[in-house]
């Protein structure tokens, strides 16, 4: 799981347990807004535990903003008979009867307190939303969330027609206050001229209580939070809000459940607490869980970054409250960040329907990645459009994922002497100069040159467009097939009077292509020959329907000869096309676009060999 950094802390249901200062910039539900239910930062043993507390400041006056009014008149229906005798002949008149009925006005109009509406006295907006980018409701059409939590108020005035009860909720709604909370960051009936303005629209809630009333406190225990998550898995939901949490030991049931959702394409989103120490919660620690912490409204995290993948906006945020006659308030907690995160999600699922829980989680990492390092809130602008990726194979001999893509590696895949890889949908391949060949991911392997006596060091490797086989080559040009790879001619035992460096399939799999040092290429099977140039040439990629060649100033472009200049003055040791365009990897462990424009950055730690052009693997 991505981390922003190495540790995290224990919750339980989460809102601060000290009070923030009420001021009309920044006002705390647990001050003076409304009842709350308070996340604890109390281990709890092998219980999450709720502790609600209601607070209703006297002398307060409440004014809910615009309120429509409705104007009816109702007029008493009438009858009016006359009756004319006239013997012999008689003729009777009977009037119509007119009845008029009350027919209440249906609001329509801005939702007020997306801009500013008055809740215990104070004028509060939904500030949050400017700062993730969201100007009008993001479409989250046919997707669904199930809220794992307290239990939502069916009928708030926010919320009526867009929650629904699960019938094998685990646990009962014993307090609506935090579940309720959560539901009204997530989506609110839009457009109705009062309160407040959704999020997603589109979406429907689905309301899972888990907690049960134990001697006054509201008590989850680990085996019930996995049933609810098991409940969510049989209502087919999107996605599942978990904006609770507690030690990781002894939670196994839990994890089994979440793997179990994971398997069965479901997003899970947790809270990952509302401390600052470096410690790990759960279930935000969890492989595969978008663990949220929350930020200020100057986008500063607030809460612990250990268990998070992701931040979002968490400070006083305006919502969905339970008092009565005050249907709003605000809140703060990494609770309530996971809300807009899981809003998120659904959004992203919308637009991307195949998208995978670890593709949206990954999406939702580089995203708030990015913001964070710009000092910005979780941008949501660009939400659901994929950004660049790159598989990079480090000095130490791991495969890692950069940028906007899944990794086809488990972070514990290495392969300390490797020289180069080959990535394909199902995983990679490894290989050293001895062509010791290692496997990561679910790849297959299809032998190597281990019990060979080897002319020359093996220099490359390259997959099969099927992912189903690969080549390698040596520095002499000899070429070696496995799996589905086709064998179609080599260099070995010709004197080239230089060392190969490249071997890049055709697009079609059934040709190749080998790159001398001095820049010829020597096309074999399907593979045409594009062009070469008298220069020293350090690696080779596909581009387009030919190939460029890495040179110390830049890069070569073939068959359509052009010279892409490398942004930087130091030299570049390899090459990859994203999207059309070249981006060059230099032993920094930047990949950088060749405007210079945008870097994807891998940790110089890793001392970078190897770049490749990711194929979407994540689905």
């Amino acid at each position: 799981m991505h981390r922003f950094s190495a540790a995290l802390a224990v919750i339980a249901l989460v809102a601060f347990t000290t009070p923030l200062s009420a001021s009309a910039e920044d006002i705390d539900a647990n001050t003076t807004m409304s009842t709350s239910t308070t996340e604890v930062a109390t281990p709890a043993g092998d219980m999450f535990v709720a502790t609600t507390s209601s607070s209703t400041p006297p002398g307060t006056t409440t004014n809910l903003g615009p309120v429509p009014v409705s104007s009816t008149t109702t007029t008493p229906p009438t009858t009016t008979t006359s009756t004319t005798t006239t013997p012999p002949t008689t003729s009777t008149t009977t009037t119509s009867t007119t009845t008029s009925v009350a027919i209440a006005a249906v609001p329509e109009g801005p939702d007020p307190c997306r801009t500013a509406c008055i809740v215990g006295g104070l004028v509060l907006d939904q500030w949050h939303l400017d700062a993730i980018g969201v100007d009008t409701p993001l479409s989250a059409q046919g997707e669904s969330i199930a809220v794992i939590d307290s239990g939502i108020d069916l009928d708030h005035p926010d919320l009526a027609g867009l929650v629904r009860r699960s019938d094998c909720s685990p646990g009962e709604a014993f307090d609506l206050d935090h579940g309720t909370a959560i539901a009204g960051l997530i989506t609110a009936i839009g457009n109705d001229a009062r309160g407040l303005a959704p999020l997603v629209e589109g979406v429907e809630i689905v309301d899972i209580p888990v907690f049960a009333e134990v001697d006054g406190e509201l008590l989850a225990s680990p085996a019930a939070v996995a049933a609810a998550i098991r409940c969510a898995v049989t209502e087919e939901v999107s996605v599942i809000n978990l904006s609770i949490a507690n030690q990781c030991s002894g939670l196994e049931e839990v994890e089994q459940a979440i793997e179990a959702a994971l398997d069965a394409g479901v997003v899970i989103v947790a809270a990952a607490g509302n401390h600052r120490a470096e410690a790990f919660v759960c279930p935000a620690a969890f492989d595969g869980v978008i663990g949220v912490a929350a930020a200020d409204s100057a986008g500063t995290p607030i809460t612990s970054l250990a268990s998070a993948s992701v931040v979002a906006p968490g400070r006083s945020v305006l919502t969905a409250g339970t008092v009565a006659g005050r249907p709003q308030t605000t809140r703060s907690g990494s609770s309530f960040a996971t809300a807009i995160v899981s809003a998120a999600a659904s959004a992203i699922l919308a637009q991307n329907p195949d998208w995978s829980p670890q593709r949206v989680a990954v999406h939702l990492n580089t995203i708030s990645h990015r913001s964070v390092d710009e000092g910005k809130h979780l941008d949501l602008s660009f939400l659901g459009q994929p950004l660049p990726a790159v598989q990079v194979l480090g000095g130490d001999g791991a495969i890692r994922a950069v940028g906007d893509v899944v990794s086809v590696a488990s972070v514990d895949s290495v392969h300390q002497a490797a020289t180069a890889a080959a990535i394909s949908c199902s995983g990679g391949w490894t290989v050293d100069r001895l062509g010791r060949l290692q496997t990561v991911g679910a790849a297959v392997f299809h032998g190597d040159l281990s019990r060979y006596d080897l002319a020359a060091d093996i220099v490359g490797i390259e997959s099969t467009p099927s992912g189903r086989g690969y080549w390698l080559v040596g520095a002499d040009g000899g070429v070696f097939a496995f799996g589905d790879a086709g064998f179609f001619g080599s260099l070995g035992g010709v004197d080239l009077g230089a060392s190969v460096v490249d071997i890049v399939s055709s697009p079609s799999g059934a040709g190749y292509w080998i790159f001398a040092s001095d820049a010829r290429v020597f096309a074999f099977g399907d593979a045409t020959y594009q062009g070469g140039l008298r220069v020293g040439v350090l690696a080779a990629a596909p581009f387009g329907s030919g190939y460029a060649l890495l040179v110390p100033e830049g890069a070569i472009v073939l068959p359509r000869l052009r010279f892409v200049a490398s942004p930087r003055d130091e030299v570049p040791i390899d090459l990859v096309e994203i999207d059309g365009a070249i981006w060059f990897l230099y032993p920094s462990g930047d990949i950088v676009s060749a405007d210079g424009a945008s870097t994807l950055e891998a940790s110089p730690a890793q001392a970078v060999a190897r770049a490749h052009q990711s194929v979407d693997c994540s689905r």
